[in-house]
């Protein structure tokens, strides 16, 4: 169940808008994870956006600069959860939103309420999602740091935003 295919600059300028981030950047960091073999590259249309591509590009955004994409994504990705009740890996947690949110899978995430928190400097990612029946619910992906003193970006991505992307470049 995916969209008909697009050419490659309207999923930049897509993603661009709905993350709300300079389509430069999303371009040099696509054009990067797709010469490291973490995105699938085709020319002049894109192949079909799959869950596992779309939380690849996800991560790789949040990384500073679109040099270090490949690297955030895969770190990031490969986090162990630590607690709630999410998929084992940052990456298998990302891909089960994604598919809920386009509407591959059913599910009780009420997609208007939530947030991800993408921590960058040390690894880690924290879900919180509210479902349909009100329970709000964290899910805390952590692994072990070098350094735990000091300060970590994160990256906020409301579920809202996810969602929206993910019918963007998936859904119906």
């Amino acid at each position: 169940m995916t969209k008909p295919r697009v050419l490659v600059r309207d999923q930049i300028r897509l993603t661009a808008k709905v993350l709300d981030i300079p389509a430069p950047f999303v371009r040099q960091v696509m054009s990067r994870m797709k010469t490291d073999g973490r995105l699938p590259s085709t020319r002049p249309v894109t192949p079909d956006v799959t869950a596992e591509s779309l939380a690849r590009l996800v991560l790789g955004l949040c990384a500073p600069l679109p040099g270090k994409s490949t690297d955030t994504e895969i770190a990031i990705g490969a986090v162990p959860r630590i607690a709630g009740d999410g998929a084992d890996t940052v990456a298998s947690e990302l891909e089960s939103l994604i598919n809920e949110a386009a509407g591959i899978v059913d599910g009780e995430i009420d997609f208007w309420n939530g947030d991800l928190l993408v921590g960058i400097d040390r690894p880690s990612l924290v879900v919180h999602v509210v479902r349909f029946d009100g329970t709000n619910t964290l899910r805390l992906y952590r692994g072990k740091h070098e350094r735990e003193e000091g300060v970590t970006r994160y990256v906020r991505i409301p579920l809202q935003t996810l969602r929206m992307l993910a019918l963007e470049l998936m859904g119906d």
